[in-house]
């Protein structure tokens, strides 16, 4: 099974560094989900998924931070959102290191991901993205 998430230029948020972590998260999404596919040696993955997890917080602070200087109204949602996906994230993570992986894991995180792709970097982040571009025009 080849898995492979794509970053497209109607992805823009219209902020080159946030575009630019989109695309490195998308990067080392694909290489997680290589590397489990491929049944690498747990060491391997758990480097993968410690970078991914360390990076997912460094870009959605970045991002909640963005949203607060352009005075984005529904910052308080797009939080909550934030944190659901860091508490999902972070159960993976655990169970990843409690139990190693599986293909079952796999499938599990290819689904929440590729979700969280769609609906939150897809539909979620646009809408900050209208709203600012909308304020500044």
């Amino acid at each position: 099974m080849e898995i492979k998430f794509e970053w497209t230029p109607s992805m823009s948020v219209g902020n080159k560094i946030i575009d630019e972590q989109h695309k490195k998260l998308l990067e080392k999404i694909n290489e997680l989900l290589t590397s489990i596919e491929e049944e690498q040696e747990n060491e391997v993955i758990g480097k993968i998924i410690s970078f991914l997890g360390d990076y997912i917080n460094e870009h959605l602070r970045y991002e909640e931070k963005y949203m607060a200087e352009n005075f984005y109204p529904d910052l308080k949602d797009h939080r909550r959102i934030h944190g659901y996906f860091v508490e999902k994230y972070n159960d993976f993570e655990n169970r990843f290191n409690e139990n190693g992986y599986s293909l079952e894991m796999l499938q599990e995180v290819e689904t929440f991901l590729g979700d969280w792709w769609v609906k939150h970097i897809g539909q979620e982040d646009k809408k900050y993205a209208d709203y600012i571009r909308e304020t500044k025009s």
